[in-house]
């Protein structure tokens, strides 16, 4: 498979700035180049955002929430972040939420959990089933429909929305939840897959990172837990239907094709979408056609499975 042409010319200016690995970087630089670097601005009209913080285990958990124009009944899309656990922000998800709200005509309740190193697994991902549940118990008050909820993430935000969904079904708020949105994730930490050998280096993300990205977010004591890595779940019968954005040219690509297998082979409609780019891809969707695609891929995705009754 050949490159998106696109694609390629931006990851040879990225390529061409030889930063240090970020893995070498200071915890407070890579969130200050995580502010200036990830995400667009939308133009796509809504009604309002609203800012608000809820009570968690480990202190109050900000939520973004995004409502469309127009009365009703509206689904939900609850979504977390990207950014290996350890950075990432309501800022860098901002353009991708506004999509969503407007095409879809649904509220996006974004989520901006606790980071690692200092918030270690399991805190991420127990912020983000806090959110949803909150979500299935308040959403009434914005005109939201606690019936019909997708979970979504990209990258690390990802294997939040796949845990969450494994969560909701172990602990009884699946009904809720209509469709899950995998969008390139991290699905487990096996670095010997072909994907991370193949595409380790110079493709935006390494697989120097990635061990660097697990080695914060998940201490070995928790070894062999699916909410830190669902491919590890043996069991994924149940859960709701799943679309899986990959991109080819990324360590990660392994991860989507492994999870979206398994999760045919236990009864579960399942639709991967691979795209020839790189992997963030879609937080360029303002600078790569490609990101923009897919996201317009999402968002019919959505439309059918959150708008129709089921």
């Amino acid at each position: 498979m050949d490159m998106d042409k696109q694609s390629r010319v931006f990851l040879d200016v990225i390529n061409a700035l030889s930063l240090p690995p970020l893995e070498t970087w200071s915890i407070e630089d890579i969130r200050k180049d995580d502010q200036n670097f990830w995400g667009y601005q939308s133009t796509s009209l809504i009604k309002n955002v609203k800012d608000i913080s809820i009570p968690g285990a480990y202190g109050n958990i900000p939520l973004r929430i995004y409502l469309p124009l127009g009365e009703g009944n509206f689904p939900v899309m609850v979504t977390f972040h990207g950014g290996g656990w350890m950075t990432g922000s309501l800022k860098a998800n901002d353009g991708f939420c506004r999509e969503v709200c407007n095409h879809v005509q649904c509220i996006v309740v974004s989520v901006d959990y606790r980071l690692a190193p200092e918030f270690p697994f399991p805190v991420p991902v127990e912020e983000c089933y806090t959110a949803t549940e909150w979500v299935v118990n308040n959403i009434l008050k914005y005109q939201g429909d606690p019936n019909r909820i997708a979970i979504s993430g990209d990258s690390a935000g990802g294997n939040l929305a796949a845990a969450v969904t494994l969560m909701a079904r172990d602990r009884g708020i699946l009904s809720h939840i209509r469709c899950q949105v995998l969008i390139y994730p991290v699905l487990d930490d096996n670095f010997e897959r072909a994907s991370y050998i193949e595409f380790a280096n110079d493709h935006l993300l390494t697989k120097n990172q990635m061990q660097f990205f697990w080695k914060n977010y998940f201490p070995s004591k928790h070894k062999k837990n699916p909410y830190a890595a669902p491919l590890q779940e043996e069991d994924l019968k149940k859960l709701p239907q799943t679309l899986v954005i990959q991109a080819y040219f990324d360590p990660l690509c392994d991860d989507s094709t492994a999870y979206a297998k398994s999760l045919r082979k236990a009864g579960v409609d399942v639709e991967l979408l691979s795209y020839p780019t790189i992997h963030a891809f879609m937080s360029f969707a303002d600078r790569l056609s490609i990101g923009k695609a897919a996201t317009d891929d999402v968002i019919a995705y959505l439309q059918k499975a959150l708008v129709r009754e089921p």
